[in-house]
């Protein structure tokens, strides 16, 4: 399932070139390149140009996409006065789109008939069906079809496509008002409160957004959903989180007359296994850990063994991270593994994941390989032949993680000395510096400038301490400007402790 699956034909053109422009940045996109991509002639590709021009005016009257010469080769170039906003454009056309109206109608109401979506679309009834054998072509990789007027396949996969369609269509202030929602917070609070566990900002925000879905689909979906098989969920009748689950829910339901049955408990402990949504930067973090202490001996089994398998690749890694930080990487492969498990990877390219690390090229592909063998091993303990898109998703995920730990691994502390009117000690000082920190940090020493910030800044001047900026600051008093070594050492290893927190 691609971004613009759901977007209308021209539209989907103007977001692919947009991201062909994006991604090329100043030097522009081959003009060749880009016809190649959408698959378009160049008159489309000139009209395509003209629209998504058109369509940033909206948002900068002065952007502008030009065809200028590179080397004797046609070039596109994008030039804006501010950045364009992507995910803006994106909601504007998504929401606007049929087939994404077609979806929400379908999974808000449950039932609906093709003259009930002609009238609301504003088209033929023939149209209605084009577009619903368009979307089932979509869909039919996760065992979802449009049939009878109704969204068939597997609940839980019903309700996480529901989940992404909201996530891509809202932006975040919408999203947040979920959790505004009385009703919503009390129920959120009363589960922190009575299971000990802590919910990030967004942790609240996903959950209130499931728990809504949930809600809604109680009572649009038919009664002869296809459920999930609570096969891989048999164990989990002693599990603190499930049976917590299970009371919270019931007690929930007690307050409102609902009725409900095992699925919702199981709904909501797979959501809430597979997504990252406890807070991590919480100072006690013992909940957490007996929570991934009470997971499934498999998924146990293979974190294990994940987390061997990296432990390999970075000898260094227990002494170079801290307890907390190694707790908080097991928690993200414990989710990945059973976000695999359950959702297989469905949707997996809603969530608008980016890498944020530079690293270098080689040293990406080796990373990628390694991801690709995460990736597998995962699939070879569930005894499941994975699918293009599990695949794809686990790679992309475990890629993250290793990115994360080998940046935090290698990273670099910058420490800037300035020694006004006094340099007979910095040659003695840097040198020692080195020799101590030796195997303990990758330090760069240098002398400090206004115009870069730097972990640890040491100087003598109270001037320069306010100009420059740093994060720690070492000021050496006194007329002969004598330095503690050791107090220096302390504050590096509290700067590379927050660092890997």
């Amino acid at each position: 399932m691609n971004l613009d699956d759901f977007l209308e034909n021209d539209e989907r053109r103007e977001v692919q070139l947009l991201q062909l422009l994006l991604k090329a940045g100043d030097g522009g996109c081959l003009y060749t390149t880009a016809i190649t991509t959408l698959g378009v002639s160049g008159s489309t590709m000139g009209t395509t140009v003209a629209a998504l021009q058109q369509r940033i005016r909206g948002f900068d009257a002065a952007a502008d996409i030009s065809v200028t010469d590179s080397g004797g080769q046609r070039c596109l170039c994008l030039q804006t006065r501010t950045p364009v906003n992507f995910s803006e454009l994106y909601r504007q056309l998504l929401v606007q789109s049929k087939s994404y109206r077609i979806l929400l109608t379908l999974l808000q109401k449950g039932k609906v008939s093709a003259d009930e979506l002609a009238q609301l679309l504003y088209i033929s009834k023939p149209a209605v069906f084009r577009r619903i054998k368009l979307l089932n072509q979509a869909l039919a990789a996760f065992s979802l079809q449009i049939k009878g007027g109704t969204l068939i396949g597997p609940e839980i996969a019903l309700r996480y496509l529901y989940y992404r369609l909201l996530l891509n269509s809202h932006d975040y202030d919408t999203l947040a008002s979920f959790t505004e929602a009385y009703s919503l917070r009390q129920f959120i609070a009363a589960f922190e409160a009575r299971e000990h566990l802590k919910f990030s900002m967004i942790g609240r925000l996903k959950l209130s957004i499931w728990l809504d879905i949930a809600l809604k689909r109680h009572f649009a979906a038919e009664q002869n959903r296809v459920k999930t098989s609570k096969e891989p969920l048999l164990s989990l009748d002693h599990n603190h989180l499930y049976r917590g689950i299970r009371n919270w829910l019931f007690d929930l339901a007690r307050q409102y007359a609902l009725v409900i049955d095992e699925f919702e408990v199981s709904s909501f402990y797979i959501f809430m296994t597979s997504m990252e949504i406890l807070d991590l930067d919480d100072r006690d973090l013992s909940p957490v850990a007996q929570y991934l202490d009470e997971v499934t001996p498999e998924i146990k089994k293979v974190r294990a063994q994940l987390m061997a398998r990296i432990e390999l690749a970075y000898p260094a890694f227990k002494r170079r991270f801290t307890e907390d930080t190694q707790l908080r990487i097991r928690y993200i492969l414990n989710q990945i593994q059973m976000h695999a498990r359950f959702f297989s990877g469905h949707f997996h390219l809603f969530d608008g994941e980016r890498i944020n690390y530079q690293v270098d090229p080689a040293v990406l592909q080796h990373l990628e390989k390694m991801a690709g063998e995460l990736a597998m091993l995962t699939c070879n303990h569930a005894q499941q032949s994975p699918s293009p898109e599990q695949l794809l998703f686990l790679k992309r995920r475990y890629l993250n993680v290793l990115l994360l730990i080998h940046v935090q691994s290698d990273a670099q502390l910058y420490v800037g000395i300035c020694m006004h009117d006094d340099w007979s000690i910095t040659a003695g000082m840097v040198a020692r510096l080195r020799v101590a920190l030796a195997g303990y940090y990758h330090v760069i020493i240098d002398n400090a400038v206004a115009d870069r910030v730097y972990d640890l800044l040491i100087t003598n001047s109270a001037t320069a301490a306010r100009q420059i900026k740093a994060k720690e600051r070492y000021l050496l008093t006194g007329i002969e400007n004598r330095y503690d070594l050791e107090q220096i050492m302390a504050l590096l290893a509290t700067i590379d402790q927050k660092r890997k927190q």
